[in-house]
């Protein structure tokens, strides 16, 4: 396999490159496929409500995977037909590529490349809007990703909001919710989330009005939230939260991917992406854009990851390519 330090930009522009890395995913898929709604009772559809109101935070169990805490835990309902592939298999392929990436020294945020990434984001953003009663969040591909490594002692990202002036609804639901999706199970020992619930929290209201995000807490009330494969975590831009860090004596790293639905007034859905904004809904990216939007979180982020010299050079070839393409759209990629 060749590592990124060996990588030219024609190399990350092609599909063989990556498949040849992680033969189990696919980057040819451009449309979701077929897929199976959610069913939800009125009774949960309120339960969640009130949880994501009082909490600013849900815990949401869409596979055969069991969940841990006294969080509210809700399991997806679904008549699945043969030609869907469950959740849970699709989240699998995503750990073993991720694994196989980090190996070959690449970010795990390249993940983003393959259909895989795309196709659980996508029918996640259905599961969130039915289950809160939100169709008017989309999905937001302010991607990220994490592999911690208890050899190496590694931790999550510290204390911090998402989005700490988020605005709510008219029933009091945040504008902005982020889909954290554990890819192998996030325990006490690997490093799974914390998060200062949202009624322990007297600046959750009133960030809207604070110059600086407050990231103060009482320890006694953080609440840790493992989270097994088979779920995700929902959590408002505005709830207070981190990662925890890997001991050397947890089994298996703690692999996850990050993803956001977010309101038009509040944040574009389509600020990293543009011209999906006018596709139907099941049609995915090209490579070549989704090579765009990891550019622009590695840069994004660059404070939290900082990047090494040659994955600099990749990104600048990546956003040279774009200019390119913009310049003369029916060019040949």
């Amino acid at each position: 396999f060749r590592h990124v330090n060996m990588s030219t930009f024609a190399e990350v522009a092609s599909s063989q490159f990556w498949t040849s890395i992680a033969p189990e995913c696919s980057i040819t898929a451009d449309h979701i496929g077929p897929f199976c709604h959610t069913s939800y009772s009125e009774e949960e559809i309120a339960a969640s409500q009130t949880t994501m109101q009082q909490a600013g935070f849900i815990h949401l169990a869409f596979g055969s995977g069991e969940t841990n805490g006294d969080v509210q835990v809700k399991k997806a309902r679904f008549s699945i037909p043969s030609s869907v592939v469950p959740l849970n298999d699709i989240v699998k392929t995503l750990a073993s590529a991720m694994g196989k990436l980090v190996q070959c020294q690449w970010h795990p945020i390249w993940v983003v490349v393959f259909d895989e990434t795309w196709i659980l984001a996508k029918r996640l953003e259905k599961m969130v809007q039915d289950l809160l009663q939100r169709h008017d969040l989309h999905l937001n591909m302010d991607f990220f990703a994490w592999f911690l490594d208890p050899s190496k002692m590694q931790r999550g990202w510290g204390p911090h909001r998402d989005r700490e002036t988020m605005p709510f609804d008219s029933h009091g639901l945040p504008d902005y919710i982020t889909v954290w999706v554990p890819l192998t199970d996030a325990t006490l020992t690997n490093g799974c989330m914390y998060v200062l619930p949202a009624y322990f929290d007297p600046e959750y209201i009133a960030q809207a009005t604070t110059a600086a995000e407050s990231t103060d807490l009482d320890v006694q009330s953080i609440q840790a939230v493992p989270a097994s494969v088979g779920s995700c975590l929902l959590w408002s831009g505005r709830l207070l939260h981190f990662g925890g860090r890997a001991s050397f004596r947890a089994p298996h790293p703690r692999m996850s991917l990050s993803f956001a639905l977010s309101h038009p007034s509040f944040e574009d859905p389509f600020l990293r992406l543009p011209e999906a904004q006018h596709r139907p809904w099941h049609v995915l990216p090209s490579l070549t854009e989704r090579l765009r939007v990891i550019a622009t979180q590695l840069w994004t982020y660059e404070a939290k990851e900082p990047l090494d010299e040659r994955t600099r050079f990749i990104l600048d070839a990546i956003e040279e390519d774009a200019l390119r393409h913009l310049e003369d759209p029916d060019r040949s990629v």
